[in-house]
């Protein structure tokens, strides 16, 4: 029984020997539909988790596509998408404000998308080295010794134990004058610093070694660039991630430049949207706060009379208890949501990246094989808005839950701004200011009517640079 059980292993051992020692074309691989299995080979491909992605998909469920879309009346507007993980645990103490930063770095990443389609500087550097043999030695010189040598061993008229001592002191001598020539090696401190001067040592028979270096650069000028979609996941005691989708189109573009020239006819009108007071979430009730749990950055609706209106959405965590502590969140909140306009409006950003693989390979004169690889990326985005006067921004109402995971205090708000406001707003600026001049105050210094000073971003020159809801084409 126990040879059966013997000659069974060694027939096992060495059928998987065989099976792996065969070359598989693994281009010709042809799976089955049903089990996903290759019949000749048995090989398996298995997906990855955590690689697709839920912006993408819903992109694709709309009709639309990651890049550049046609709206039926031939304009172009574009969508990208951004993702970024939670670096705190779901459940950690600095959760909520590590949700918060995942949104703001996957609009990072979907700018820098769009940077890079625009316009991307790239360079690329490879090296290939393919060698055989290591050139240690300097044939000239062993030629010059050993004619030497030769010379006086036949010169020699003493016996052949003489000779030798006499062709031994002479090649010492050769090789000491040599030496004196090169710098003295130090001796290895560590053990691990004497087995790489051994390795270095070692007699190489073949060698090949690979260098892949590149770097991109995209930077430019952004601005009307709006949230279209947000999907959040909140695994708990884990890690979760945020995926963003952005819209950037000729009517955001053109709100961001009426709002910088503080001009309110500069705004484009729209079809009128008779559901416009149901668009803003509401947070009375718990569809409305679900919704606005994963609610982040601006989103850009229609009024009843065509009227595009931003609506800007931030939320903080509550650090601590008590009214002061909602209070400091809330104002946070607020500062977050005004960022977001900020930004919305006119930003300079710039892209970087860079990425290297290197592999090398060695064969020793013992035939032993030495393999090393590895590979280093890098990628930095940078956006910043510099000081921009913005009227007309309108404060929403303020909101407040628990984390339906972590229980954790949540509040937030929402910021709008539209050429209703706008106008509103610089109508109330110019009458106080009118007041005082009636009272005899100076004019100087007034800033009435006044369209600030246009700030040119390019000069940036470094730096590395949710709403659920389904949109039609009016609303881009």
């Amino acid at each position: 029984m126990i040879g059966n059980i013997f000659l069974s292993l060694i027939f096992c051992i060495i059928y998987v020997f065989k099976t792996n020692a065969q070359s598989i074309d693994l281009s010709s691989l042809n799976s089955d539909l049903e089990t996903g299995t290759d019949a000749g080979t048995g090989l398996t491909i298995e997906p990855l988790d955590g690689v697709s992605n839920k912006c993408e998909e819903y992109v694709s469920e709309i009709g639309k596509e990651v890049g550049e879309n046609t709206k039926s009346n031939g304009s172009k507007f574009y969508i990208g998408i951004g993702e970024s993980a939670i670096l705190a645990p779901t459940g950690h103490k600095n959760y909520i404000t590590s949700r918060q930063n995942a949104y703001e770095q996957a609009m990072l990443f979907a700018k820098s998308a769009i940077l890079e389609e625009m316009k991307a500087t790239v360079s690329r550097n490879i090296k290939l080295s393919l060698a055989q043999g290591k050139f240690v030695k300097d044939e000239k010189l062993q030629e010059e010794i050993q004619k030497e040598v030769s010379q006086n061993a036949v010169a020699d008229t003493r016996d052949s134990t003489s000779a030798y001592n006499k062709a031994m002191e002479l090649l010492n001598r050769k090789l000491d004058k040599e030496l004196e020539k090169t710098e003295p090696t130090p001796a290895p401190k560590t053990l691990e610093e004497a087995e790489k001067k051994a390795e270095e040592v070692i007699d190489a028979a073949l060698g090949q070694s690979f260098n892949d270096f590149i770097e991109s650069i995209s930077a430019s000028n952004l601005y009307g660039i709006r949230r279209l979609y947000v999907f959040e996941s909140a695994p708990p005691g884990k890690q979760g991630k945020i995926c963003v989708a952005t819209i950037h189109s000729p009517n955001t573009q053109a709100i961001a430049n009426a709002i910088f020239a503080q001009d309110a006819s500069l705004f484009p009108t729209g079809k009128p949207n008779p559901n416009y007071k149901n668009m803003i979430p509401n947070p009375k009730t718990q569809e409305g706060m679900f919704e606005l749990l994963s609610t982040f950055g601006v989103d850009v609706i229609r009024d009843e009379e065509g009227n595009f209106v931003l609506v800007s959405y931030a939320q903080s965590g509550v650090s601590g208890k008590g009214p002061v502590a909602i209070k400091v969140a809330k104002e946070k909140a607020k500062t977050r949501a005004e960022g977001n306009i900020a930004t919305f409006i006119a930003e300079a950003a710039t892209s970087k990246k860079k990425m290297q693989e290197t592999e090398t390979y060695e064969q020793a004169a013992d035939e032993s094989e030495y393999y090393k690889g590895g590979g280093a990326f890098k990628k930095d985005i940078t956006s910043a808005s510099k000081n921009i006067e913005i009227a007309g921004m309108k404060k929403g109402r303020d909101w407040g839950l628990k984390h339906p995971v972590t229980k954790q205090a949540v509040v937030g708000t929402w910021v709008t701004l539209s050429s209703k406001t706008m106008t509103s707003s610089l109508r109330r600026e110019k009458n106080m200011n009118s007041d005082r001049l009636k009272k005899g105050a100076s004019s100087k210094g007034s800033s009435a009517g006044k369209t600030p000073a246009k700030v040119d971003y390019s000069k940036v020159k470094k730096g590395y640079s949710g709403g659920s809801r389904k949109p039609d084409d009016d609303d881009f």
